[in-house]
């Protein structure tokens, strides 16, 4: 770890234990041990936010868990969360999440899509290193898949063992070595009542031997975001949080189906549906169009 991490995890990690306590961008940046001036740009440089927006985000993000999780009136959280008014915190909520805080606890389903977790050294190393790559809007057809279906729920099957349990059996026919096109599609649940559904697959057109339990499904065709991995599983939950709560909201992008695609293989990549109009993001720190303030 360098000098710069141990000093933007420190920030990091100052801000998620003062979350619902006054605390100004100098605060943070003594907690880092770095100048204002200094911290400001180094923590634009590592984690593409300025530290007022990371905060801000990281604060809505717990107060939309309060409003779950809590019977606390809607001021209460707004005033918890370092917000003056119901009013301020309403409109900030809004802008994140697309919704107003009592519409958000009526829905009362956390998807986790819209809120930013605390991002950790692994973020921290994903986004400062030579792993990340900028994603581009891509058209993609339409793409029917034969593979294996699992409930995430479920507890008799880990990720992992479900996965290598797929490729051994792809691995095992001489046809279906070419690991290229290997897709893996996340359907993610958008109430309490639902689960997450993990599918791999192979284009329908090759032959898979395990029949009683192979599924059809379809990727739908549309407009993705495409953003290549170096190492897709290592970097997976890293560039899904990069994609949903750094690139997205730095452009005037909409999230589209509930869906996350990785495509395994010599060229792995991510591919999140969305809708919308031209993007705005850059190599450097977080655009203006981000802020929620």
């Amino acid at each position: 770890m360098t000098s710069q991490t141990e000093a933007i995890t420190a920030a990091l990690n100052f801000i998620e234990t003062h979350l619902c306590e006054p605390v100004r961008v100098g605060d943070i940046a003594q907690a880092a041990g770095y100048s204002v001036f200094h911290f400001i740009r180094t923590f634009n440089g590592v984690v593409r936010h300025t530290p007022y927006d990371y905060l801000m985000r990281r604060r809505l993000s717990h107060g939309a868990l309060l409003l779950l999780n809590t019977d606390a009136r809607v001021l209460d959280i707004a005033l918890a969360c370092q917000f003056e008014s119901h009013e301020g915190f309403t409109r900030a909520f809004g802008r994140m999440l697309g919704l107003t805080p009592s519409a958000w606890r009526e829905h009362g389903f956390a998807d986790q899509r819209f809120l930013m977790p605390p991002l950790g050294m692994e973020d921290l190393a994903y986004r400062e290193g030579r792993r990340l790559h900028q994603p581009e809007i891509i058209q993609l057809e339409p793409v029917k898949l034969a593979g294996w279906m699992k409930f995430m729920g479920e507890k008799s099957e880990n990720e992992k063992a479900f996965r290598d349990r797929f490729m051994d059996e792809l691995a095992a026919d001489p046809d279906l070595r070419t690991k290229e096109r290997v897709w893996e599609v996340n359907s993610l649940p958008q109430s309490p009542f639902q689960q997450e559904i993990r599918f791999l697959g192979i284009e329908a057109g090759a032959h898979l031997g395990v029949h009683n339990r192979v599924v059809i499904q379809s990727i739908p065709g549309g407009t993705y975001l495409r953003l290549p991995l170096e190492k897709h599983l290592e970097d997976r939950q890293s560039a899904l949080c990069y994609l949903y709560h750094t690139i997205i909201p730095a452009s005037s992008l909409g999230l589209a189906q509930p869906i996350e695609i990785m495509r395994l293989g010599e060229a792995p990549a991510l591919y999140i549906p969305v809708e919308g109009g031209a993007v705005s993001w850059s190599d450097g720190a977080t655009s203006a169009k981000q802020s929620i303030d």
